[in-house]
Order: C-alpha cells, then sequence, then structure tokens
C-alpha cells in the first residue's frame, strides 16, 4: 500500500505585546488552495486559543508551542499547549488540538469521526474510565461524564489519545487526564471511508 509523504511544516511566530506563540504552517502542497486553507485554519485557532488564556482584563503574558503528534499517510495531528500568566497564583494553561486530512484540507472534529455516534460515545466513555481506574489516575469519578461531542483528540501512531483539560475531571496534580485507545479497536465505530483507518496498517 503507497501512503503520501509527510508534510513540510516550518514554524512561524504569532507576536503582540505579551504574547509569544510558535505555531506551524504547511509549505510545498500541490494544491496551494488547500495550503493556505489550513494555514489559515490553524492561525485563526492560535488566535482564538491566546484570547481563551486572557485572564479578564488583567494583564497576561501569553506564550506557547506546538508539537507534531502525526505527520504520515496523508494525516496531520498537531497538539497546541499555551500558557497564559496574569501573576496569579497559577498560570492558565490549556492544550488543544487539530487533526487533518491532508487529501481533502480538512480538519475533523471529534463528533465526525464516527459511524453511529452514541455507540462510539458509549464505548470511548468505559474504555477511559476503565483506563483510569487500571492506572490509578486520581479523577473525580463524579466529574467524568465520558466523552462529548467536541471531545479533545490527537492521533499518534496507530493510537487515539483523548484527552481533558486541566480541573476538567480532576485536581491539577493530575495535568491534563489522558486514555488512549488503539484505532484498530475503533475501526467498526469509524465513518465508512474514515481517513483515520489509513494508520491502521502497521506497514
Amino acid at each position: 500500500m503507497r501512503f503520501s509523504a509527510p508534510v513540510t511544516i516550518k514554524t512561524l511566530h504569532y507576536v503582540k505585546t505579551h504574547i509569544y506563540f510558535d505555531y506551524p504552517a504547511l509549505s510545498g502542497l500541490s494544491d496551494p488552495a488547500k495550503e493556505q486553507k489550513m494555514n489559515d485554519m490553524i492561525h485563526r485557532f492560535v488566535k482564538q486559543m491566546v484570547s481563551e488564556l486572557y485572564y479578564m482584563e488583567i494583564p497576561t503574558d501569553v506564550s506557547g508551542y506546538y508539537e507534531v503528534k502525526t505527520n504520515e499517510r496523508g494525516i496531520l495531528s498537531i497538539a497546541f499547549l499555551g500558557s497564559g500568566d496574569f501573576l496569579g497564583a497559577h498560570p492558565i494553561q490549556m492544550v488543544r488540538s487539530l487533526t487533518f486530512d491532508i487529501k481533502k484540507g480538512e480538519a475533523y472534529p471529534f463528533y465526525e469521526l464516527f459511524e453511529e455516534e452514541e455507540a462510539a460515545f458509549a464505548f470511548l466513555s468505559r474504555w477511559g474510565k476503565e483506563s483510569f481506574i487500571k492506572r490509578k489516575i486520581d479523577f473525580f469519578e463524579d466529574s467524568y461524564l465520558g466523552v462529548k461531542k467536541r471531545q479533545d483528540y490527537y492521533v499518534v501512531d496507530h493510537m487515539m489519545v483523548i484527552y481533558f483539560q486541566q480541573y476538567e475531571i480532576g485536581p491539577r496534580s493530575i495535568g491534563f487526564p489522558f486514555f488512549w485507545v488503539p484505532l484498530e479497536k475503533l475501526e467498526n465505530h469509524l465513518t465508512e471511508n474514515s481517513f483515520l483507518k489509513r494508520l491502521i496498517p502497521f506497514l
């Protein structure tokens, strides 16, 4: 099976007073329109993160960077990590992510990945709870309501990583709670022509 080569990524900087955020830009794609579309989406995404990291009207130093989690087989999955320091007890920290089907020039939110949303969400919610318990993660069971429609996720290797923001389902001490699921376990839940199925074969 022949897969697409990794896309070329360069680092740009969103810089304003009290803001310094590194973010990726795609280059060299065969379709310039799709390349521009995805780069515009990334730029808007980063600006939205920055706005969420500002603490009300208090002067805030915002910084951030990105990590490429997957760049293969026509799939690009990127995590963005941001911090807003307003001289409070703890900086506001946030992780967000985008996962693209490079062939279509589209990023896919969590709820668009599955054929039958209710069954997939139930499966993943159970998997996540069992993972937290098995790994002895100190999460708040009353706060854990399972995965949601706009759940944060990224893909890496042959797995989907599902994560939660700080304080969302547990104390600050557990950071960003996450669990991972092999994509082969999700194959029957993914849409028929899901781009994520490209990551299931080993080679």
